[in-house]
């Protein structure tokens, strides 16, 4: 599950990738006061791409249809799933 802020062109959803790579798109499910949702199982294709990749980029556009992209760093993703795993 991803929250991000209100004030946000739904029709855009919420764009994932890894590096760059191999973009997917996952529509809004909700929004509260808090923020607006979506929700998707992490396929094989995305988690091997988490596991060596450095990056994972969450996009979504604001109501002005301007892209807001969050990196975050997959330092420590792969020995974090592997002890879970």
């Amino acid at each position: 599950m991803v929250q991000v802020p209100l004030n946000l062109f739904l029709p855009a959803g919420v764009n994932v990738d890894v590096d760059g790579d191999l973009t997917q798109n996952y529509p809004f499910q909700t929004c509260n006061a808090n923020g607006c949702f979506v929700g998707f199982p992490v396929s094989d294709t995305l988690l091997r791409q988490m596991l060596n990749g450095d990056k994972l980029n969450i996009t979504f556009q604001y109501l002005n249809k301007k892209p807001m992209v969050l990196p975050m760093s997959l330092e420590g993703f792969t020995e974090a799933y592997n002890r879970i795993k």
